[in-house]
């Protein structure tokens, strides 16, 4: 067969031809590939704990009702309740809340207890208290369960908690008790002569309710804070008459001239004892600052404040 010069030349352009796009085409594929390879790989961020959280618990509405107080070793009337419900008012099944309630007291102090629970299909969760064998004067509490180590969490938990009054009276207002509380003035002496604050206890917690009650000086063993003085002492001067006493001191920590008048600020630390058991059921610290146009109505009014809110502690403490 016989092949002319011109088509040689024609295939030895055609071959050239293919290979400048062969060529052409593997560079391209090559510089795609690197731009593939040399890219930034874009990460999805991760939400913290605080973000899953919040998201969940800022579409909730929490509401709750409860019962009226009552009295030590006897049962609240209703079940404390709360109700769930998203942002368009729909109930909100099946969600883990936390409740923190009183549960015991021990030294006079109150022991809270938290416990998990879930709403039902209607979005709420109904908690029958157990009969309370001692007097309360707090709060019961629901809100989202979470991790409340991380401080972020627990600041919203506590935002969006609900919290109903847990107040129980005690069952001892007739059973009979005496007060023995020590003033102190300003100088950080003792008023063993005139029982100011005692007398204007004995007339709050009577306006409250208490009967058979009075007041004893025990002075010295209370200024020396000997529980076991202030036991016998009470024993031998009452007997099996009283239930209790109420002891402590009341100190005036500052009294100060100000542009409205003159401050007075007093700091009292009270105790209740069971004079059969010894048991010490009532623990307060209280501090009221009053303000009046006189040294002496400041220290009076600053007292008389004192007392009625020691009263009322008392009434829902021992």
């Amino acid at each position: 067969m016989k092949i002319s010069s011109k088509t040689i030349l024609l295939s030895s352009a055609l071959i050239n031809s293919l290979f400048i796009i062969s060529c052409g085409t593997t560079n391209n594929t090559k510089a795609i590939t690197e731009i593939k390879e040399t890219a930034p790989t874009v990460e999805k961020k991760l939400e913290s704990p605080y973000q899953i959280y919040s998201e969940k618990v800022n579409k909730l509405v929490l509401t709750a009702s409860g019962p009226k107080e009552t009295v030590k070793n006897n049962a609240f009337n209703t079940a404390f309740t709360v109700n769930v419900k998203d942002l368009n008012g729909n109930p909100v099944e099946n969600l883990d809340l936390a409740m923190v309630y009183p549960a015991e007291k021990k030294d006079g102090q109150i022991v809270f207890e938290t416990i998990n629970v879930k709403t039902t299909s209607d979005g709420s969760y109904s908690f029958e208290s157990p009969i309370p064998t001692s007097s309360y004067d707090s709060e019961i509490s629901f809100y989202p369960a979470g991790d409340l180590t991380d401080e972020k969490i627990a600041a919203l938990a506590k935002e969006k908690s609900v919290n109903l009054p847990y107040k129980v009276q005690t069952n001892l207002k007739s059973a009979g008790g005496v007060i023995a509380v020590v003033d102190f003035n300003q100088n950080g002496k003792a008023l063993t002569s005139n029982p100011v604050s005692s007398s204007k206890m004995l007339m709050s917690l009577m306006k409250l309710g208490f009967t058979r009650i009075g007041n004893i000086d025990l002075t010295s063993a209370v200024i020396a804070e000997n529980e076991e003085k202030i036991y016998k002492g009470a024993k031998d001067m009452v007997g099996n008459a009283s239930k209790y006493i109420i002891f402590g001191t009341i100190k005036v920590t500052s009294i100060e001239n100000t542009e409205t008048g003159v401050t007075c600020t007093l700091n009292a630390k009270i105790k209740c004892m069971d004079l059969l058991t010894k048991e010490i059921t009532f623990v307060k610290e209280e501090k009221v600052a009053v303000t009046e146009k006189s040294e002496w109505a400041a220290l009076e009014s600053a007292r008389k404040t004192m007392s009625e809110n020691l009263s009322i502690a008392i009434k829902y403490g021992i």
